[in-house]
């Protein structure tokens, strides 16, 4: 049986647009970023940055959420990247609250 094409996502994907603030550990550059999309697990983001995000990095990202919208999704997570595809990088939490 083939398991091309399905999805082995643990959570749901949602289109959310918001900025956030991606860094590589505490004491690492501000990244700006765009949040695509994301899901209780994750976010997958477009990020513009002179060095790259690289699969493993760990990060912490911080969802600037509009004022007034609610999404239940956690508005800052800790976790690691764990896929890169140009300036798209998806984030894994380990953490978030």
């Amino acid at each position: 049986m083939s398991t091309e094409g399905i999805e082995r996502r643990r959570s749901e994907r949602f289109l959310f647009k918001a900025s956030a603030t991606v860094r590589r550990g505490e004491e690492g550059e501000a990244l700006r970023a765009r949040v695509v999309n994301a899901s209780l697990g994750g976010l997958l983001l477009a990020v513009k940055a002179s060095e790259p995000l690289t699969v493993g990095d760990r990060v912490i990202c911080e969802v600037n959420v509009p004022e007034g919208f609610e999404t239940g999704m956690p508005r800052r997570g800790v976790g690691r990247v764990v896929r890169v595809d140009g300036e798209y990088a998806g984030v894994e939490f380990d953490i978030a609250g």
